[in-house]
């Protein structure tokens, strides 16, 4: 049991994953599945695809969109079949040439072909959710240290207004000390120096890869959760 939300070094200059490791690291832990969810972005897919199901692990397929005006406003888009992806095609087309492009615009289309995990309330506060997006939509919860506040609030959304839920874990490099590379690649990307970055710069700290084993002690409190993330890796 793996994440869904996982950047590679496709996410240019942000996530520095090299596709092969994760793989390998997928295979490692004995995951079933692995996912690729890179920021408005399709570069590796295919690739990934390919050598994941060389080594026998279904690849799940995705990108992260945010709105090109606000960068809060952000979701995961997981493709459920072939349909499913070439829906991510058209959005990421759409997204990429599209001068109005707005990311709430995409939940106004059908996205049954779709999965669609947020962490951001205020993106969920925006789009009109009916029965069939309630279906296939999936409040991202993620647990760390920076974001206990923001995910207990979310959970509280959630719940209050009948919303799915779903463990999660945004990763952007393999290991806990090559956070440090995510910085200098962040440097670079902002132009400038590590002493100058804003925290709000890079991404946490803790958005390494966990292990099948870490995940489920985090989420042990709420099986719902992990239940939800099992669903979506094998309902695809």
């Amino acid at each position: 049991m793996l994440s869904l939300h996982v950047h590679s070094n496709y996410s240019l200059l942000q996530g520095t994953i090299i596709l092969d490791d994760l793989i390998a690291a997928a295979k490692k832990s004995g995951s079933t599945y692995v996912s690729l969810t890179d920021t408005n972005g399709m570069y590796g897919l295919i690739q990934f695809a390919q050598k994941a199901l060389e080594e026998r692990i279904k690849p799940v397929l995705g990108v992260l969109i945010n709105d090109p005006t606000d960068e809060n406003l952000e979701a995961v888009f997981l493709a459920k079949n072939n349909a499913g992806y070439s829906d991510l095609c058209k959005i990421i087309t759409s997204r990429k040439l599209k001068d109005d492009f707005q990311l709430i615009d995409l939940f106004k289309q059908n996205l049954e072909n779709l999965f669609v995990l947020t962490s951001s309330i205020e993106l969920l506060k925006q789009i009109e959710i009916d029965s069939k997006l309630k279906h296939n939509l999936f409040v991202e919860l993620i647990v760390t240290e920076k974001r206990k506040r923001k995910t207990r609030e979310l959970f509280e959304y959630a719940k209050k207004n009948g919303l799915q839920i779903t463990a999660s874990h945004p990763a952007y490099f393999l290991k806990q000390n090559d956070y440090l590379l995510h910085k200098v690649v962040t440097a670079i990307r902002l132009n400038s120096t590590l002493a100058n970055l804003e925290p709000e710069d890079t991404v946490d700290e803790e958005y390494y890869v966990k292990t099948p084993d870490e995940i489920k002690k985090i989420w042990k409190a709420l099986p719902e959760a992990l239940w939800n993330l099992n669903h979506i890796a094998q309902n695809r």
